[in-house]
């Protein structure tokens, strides 16, 4: 006997739906517990999380339930769902549906201008020890205080970072150096490496990690994604599609801006072509970044970018890098002199001193510059 609260109702146009995505009706209809009530729909598969999730499909809602327990994690209306099933069962689109996306995308804010985008794949490779993960630290710094990062905008995002490091690694690295905002920031959570924690498992967790997060756009991080996919061959073009594919379907599907952490060959190479393995990690992602030091110098960088995406730089960024201060666009000597020449031009009796404040430079530039063009 069902309770006064008991909704019966499963219309035609729900059920031909749940057949459309695979349900076996009527074997799957069937009653569900909802917020103390009682009812009547349809499981039918779910696409856009693991194999632990399906899809109680009601005339009204489609509810997203975890298998294993038989929690409902997330409700959306049951029009959006079958908008975005159906899409994707044809994904094909005339020009006038590829102009519709190409606005949404337009609509979509960088998180940093040019190289991470919600929606998009960011492939980061650099040699060990090269100093990607301080990289991303001080890119991270920058976004949760709004700053501009190697002179490109960024926006505040809510960020996972799935790191090799362990938790006691990753805490003295952030207490012991000067990374203010990570201190004690919450926008950032982190998934560390454990034992048994195998790429099926970690890709659950980013699922549960998208139910509740809030509406901000969310960033994440994959550092190192040979050692989380645990790609066993990384010249294998399918074991990497294989491991790399379901991040940039959830990508795709959720507006995630992901950033994957890869190491670089030994050997220069020019268009994605220093990434170490096989060419499949450069074609299945958005944009690439290759770190590279420049001639041993321990404390210079160089950033090289490429991207579907016109907003890409196109030049490589010249780093330098500051054990206070972290990563920073090298300062260019022909712009530095031109600075200094008109600061001097201005005040010809300033101290050097007074013209490292109005060059917004170092004292030591100000003595190189006055040694080669004495007053």
């Amino acid at each position: 006997m069902l309770g006064s609260n008991s909704k019966s109702k499963l219309s035609q146009k729900t059920i031909d739906l749940a057949v459309k995505l695979g349900s076996n009706f009527p074997t799957d209809v069937a009653w569900l517990g909802i917020n103390g009530d009682r009812t009547r729909g349809v499981w039918s598969p779910c696409y856009l999380h693991t194999g632990e999730c399906k899809t109680f499909l009601t005339d009204e809602w489609a509810h997203h339930v975890w298998t294993e327990d038989g929690f409902v994690y997330k409700s959306e209306r049951i029009k959006a769902y079958a908008e975005r099933e159906l899409t994707r069962l044809c994904p094909w689109k005339d020009i006038y549906g590829l102009r519709e996306t190409v606005a949404a995308e337009a609509d979509l804010p960088w998180l940093w201008h040019g190289l991470l985008l919600p929606s998009a794949v960011t492939l980061f490779a650099g040699m060990p020890k090269e100093g990607k993960t301080t990289f991303i630290f001080n890119l991270l710094e920058a976004l949760l205080g709004s700053r501009n990062f190697l002179g490109l905008s960024t926006q505040p995002a809510n960020v996972l970072y799935i790191t090799e490091e362990s938790p006691g690694a990753l805490v003295h690295r952030i207490d012991e150096d000067y990374y203010l905002a990570l201190k004690h920031s919450k926008r950032v959570s982190y998934i560390c490496s454990e034992p048994g924690l195998d790429w099926i498992t970690t890709l659950g967790h980013l699922d549960r990690a998208l139910l509740e997060q809030p509406d901000d756009p969310l960033l994440v991080i994959v550092d190192t994604i040979s050692f989380f996919a645990e790609i066993q061959e990384e010249n294998d073009a399918s074991q990497v599609r294989q491991a790399v594919k379901p991040l940039v379907e959830r990508a795709r599907t959720k507006n995630l801006a992901v950033l994957l952490v890869h190491h670089a060959r030994k050997g220069q190479g020019e268009h994605g072509e220093g990434i170490r393995g096989s060419n499949a990690f450069a074609g299945l992602v958005d944009t690439i970044m290759e770190l590279r030091r420049e001639d041993k110098d321990v404390k210079s960088r160089s950033l090289s970018c490429l991207g579907r995406y016109w907003e890409t730089p196109t030049e490589p960024l010249l780093l330098t890098w500051d054990g206070n201060t972290g990563y920073n666009l090298r300062e260019e000597p022909e712009n530095l002199d031109a600075r200094l020449a008109a600061a001097l031009q201005l005040q010809p009796k300033a101290t050097q001193m007074q013209l490292a404040e109005s060059a917004e430079c170092s004292q030591a530039s100000v003595q190189r510059y006055l040694k080669d063009h004495p007053r």
